[in-house]
C-alpha cells in the first residue's frame, strides 16, 4: 500500500476512529487504499464507523494500526500532506521531515457494519439532530452495573422527536419538531452519542439517518457512523417529571451559572453540593468543605413566600450540567418539597412562556 492523503482529512478520520476502536486491549483502526481513495474503518461491534476521503493511491493495500497511536501521531505531524507506506511489519508514516513507524496488524477483525441500501436512509436537519443528542443525552450514567441507564431513550409522535436520559440522579430531556419516526429502534448506546454528535458537529445542513435490524447509522457524504442498540429497557421517565409546581423563579441564565461556578468552589466533596435558599426577593446559593472554608452569594428574584421559607440542596455538577444546556437567556427553576426533584425549563420574560423543548429534573441532596 502506498498513498498520500491530507492532514486534516486523515486526523478528522482517526478522531472518530478512535472512538469507534473501544477501549479494548488493542483498538485497532484498518485504513485502505484503492482507485483514488483511502477508507478508514473502525469497531467495537456496538458502534462504527466507515469513512471515504480523496488521496492519491500509487499501490493498493489495506493496514490495521493502534487507533489511538494512529490518531496521536497524525495530531502532531506538520500541517502537510501525510503518506502512507507498508514497511514489512510496519506502517511508514511521513509528513514533511517527520518520520514515524506504527506496528501493524491483521485487518481480518476490523469490519464495520453492513450499511443499508440508499432508500432506507431519511433526511433531516444535522444541527437540530446534533442539538437534541447534546442536550436530552447529556444525563446518561457510566455505571456497567446499572447499564440500562448508560443508554439514551429516542421517542417519536410523529411530529416531535424526542431524546431523553438519566443516571437516576437527574434527568435530561430535549424535544425537537421532526416528522421522522425510528421504528422499533429506540436506544442509542453512549458511544453512538459521542459518535453522531462529533460527526454531526460541522454540518450545517441535512444528514441521513436510517434504523435497520437493531442499529442506527447516520451518513454525510461518504462518512456512515453506526450504533447497535442494546435491547435493555429504558426506565418509564415520564414518572420522574413533576406533574405540579409548588413555587418558581426566573433567573438570568448567564449569571445563575457564574454564581453556581464560583459558589461550588466550596462545595463538599464526593457530592458537590450547594444549597438553595428561596427567601422573599432572593435565591440564596451557599456551600460549604469543612477542611477549606464556606461561600455564598444572593440573587435578587421575583419570589413572595406563602409561609415559611424554601430550602433545598443539589448536586453543583448536576445543576451546572443542566444550566449548560438551556436555550435562550433565562432559566425558569421549578420546586415542590425540600426532598422533591428540581426542575431545570428555558423561559422567555418577553412572553411569559415556558420554554417545552427542554427539561432537567435534579434529585436533591440531604443537608
Amino acid at each position: 500500500m502506498d498513498l498520500t492523503i491530507e492532514r486534516e482529512s486523515l486526523l478528522g478520520a482517526l478522531k472518530l476512529a478512535r472512538v469507534a476502536a473501544g477501549s479494548g486491549k488493542l483498538p485497532l483502526v484498518k485504513i485502505a487504499a484503492f482507485m483514488g481513495e483511502a477508507e478508514i474503518v473502525a469497531s467495537d461491534l456496538t458502534v462504527s464507523v466507515r469513512q471515504r476521503h480523496r488521496a492519491e493511491v500509487r499501490e493498493s493495500g489495506a493496514v490495521a494500526v493502534a487507533a489511538r497511536d494512529a490518531y496521536d501521531v497524525v495530531k502532531n505531524l506538520a500541517d502537510s500532506p501525510v503518506t502512507l507506506t507498508i514497511d514489512g511489519s510496519h506502517a511508514k508514516i511521513v509528513a514533511g521531515s517527520s518520520r514515524f513507524r506504527l506496528v501493524t496488524y491483521s485487518t481480518e477483525g476490523v469490519v464495520a457494519v453492513e450499511t443499508p441500501p440508499d432508500e432506507a436512509y431519511a433526511a433531516i436537519s444535522a444541527p437540530m439532530l446534533s442539538g437534541l443528542l447534546r442536550r436530552g443525552g447529556s444525563a446518561h450514567g457510566s455505571n456497567q452495573a446499572r447499564s440500562h441507564l448508560t443508554n439514551m431513550k429516542v421517542e417519536s409522535n410523529g411530529e416531535t422527536l424526542t431524546v431523553v436520559s438519566t443516571d437516576g440522579h437527574r434527568l435530561h430531556k430535549a424535544d425537537a419538531a421532526c416528522t421522522w419516526q425510528p421504528g422499533d429502534v429506540d436506544t442509542i448506546p453512549p458511544t453512538g452519542r459521542l459518535l453522531f454528535c462529533d460527526v454531526l458537529s460541522d454540518v450545517e445542513g441535512d444528514c441521513e439517518i436510517a434504523t435497520v435490524k437493531g442499529v442506527w447509522f447516520v451518513r454525510i457524504g461518504q462518512a456512515i457512523v453506526s450504533a447497535r442498540e442494546t435491547g435493555q429497557p429504558f426506565p418509564a421517565w415520564q414518572r420522574v417529571i413533576p406533574a405540579t409546581v409548588d413555587r418558581a423563579v426566573t433567573v438570568e441564565l448567564s449569571h445563575l451559572t457564574e454564581v453556581v461556578r464560583r459558589v461550588s468552589l466550596m462545595a463538599d466533596r464526593p457530592n458537590h453540593c450547594v444549597k438553595l435558599e428561596l427567601r422573599s426577593g432572593e435565591l440564596a446559593i451557599s456551600a460549604t468543605r469543612d477542611e477549606f472554608g464556606e461561600a455564598d452569594e444572593t440573587i435578587e428574584v421575583d419570589y413572595d413566600p406563602d409561609g415559611d421559607d424554601f430550602t433545598t440542596a443539589l448536586s453543583s455538577v448536576y445543576f451546572l450540567a443542566a444550566l449548560e444546556h438551556v436555550p435562550g437567556d433565562h432559566v425558569r427553576l421549578e420546586f415542590n418539597g425540600e426532598l422533591d426533584p428540581t426542575c431545570v425549563r428555558p423561559f422567555d420574560p418577553s412572553t411569559g412562556e415556558i420554554g417545552e423543548d427542554y427539561v432537567a429534573v435534579i434529585m436533591p441532596l440531604r443537608l
